[in-house]
């Protein structure tokens, strides 16, 4: 009995979520509400341990709140910025350009975190390369061997005690997981502005 229950368990979880992601198609044109706010930032103010958040259009409206994907600055040198993401083809690096594409973004530096520290989470990060994307959206770990792209944003923080998801436990929008709208509402961080020019800017570059 315990063998059959838990696939009709893991049917129920995925049919709960996929009614709060239509509910939230159906709310987005609440979504302006999310918006990035903050004063504007230039692109040689970027650092490494940065995040990066990116709404593309009419693709975010099945997932909540404004800001659908997250990535983490590993690697500056004057305009060449590199960044590390997790999408469904695993996790690897790409250059800003190319990470904003025709999206928005925003970005969060957290409160006082040290040279040291900004080292230990790109390095987290940077040592999950090439694992495969994590499917399962509906919870989170630090330690796996595949990431969503919010998840391993989060476990890289974990790693200097920082937890930057703004609903720790279970929450009926998220469940257990961590979205990259969550970690933009995260008291721990803070929202800088891109303004449409810079992005231009750099998409151009």
């Amino acid at each position: 009995k315990k063998k059959n229950f838990y696939p009709w368990l893991e049917l129920l979880k995925v049919s709960v979520l996929v009614i709060l992601l239509l509910f939230n198609f159906s709310t987005i044109v609440n979504k302006t509400q999310f918006i990035s706010r903050g004063d504007a930032i230039s692109i040689d103010e970027l650092e490494n341990g940065d995040i990066l958040f990116l709404h593309t259009g009419l693709a975010d409206s099945f997932l909540p709140g404004y800001w659908s994907h997250i990535g983490l600055i590993v690697g500056t040198d004057g305009n060449n910025v590199s960044v590390i993401e997790s999408t469904t083809n695993g996790v690897h690096l790409l250059s800003l350009s190319d990470f904003i594409g025709d999206g928005r973004i925003s970005v969060a530096k957290s409160i006082n975190l040290t040279f040291q520290s900004k080292e230990i989470i790109v390095n987290f990060a940077k040592d999950k390369l090439n694992l495969p994307y994590d499917f399962y959206l509906i919870d989170k770990q630090i330690i796996g061997e595949k990431y969503y792209c919010s998840e391993l944003i989060w476990a890289s923080y974990q790693q200097v005690g920082i937890d930057i998801d703004k609903n720790p436990g279970f929450f009926i929008k998220y469940f257990n997981a961590v979205a990259p709208q969550e970690i933009f509402g995260d008291d721990d961080l803070i929202i800088y502005h891109v303004t449409r020019d810079l992005e231009n800017e750099i998409s151009n570059s």
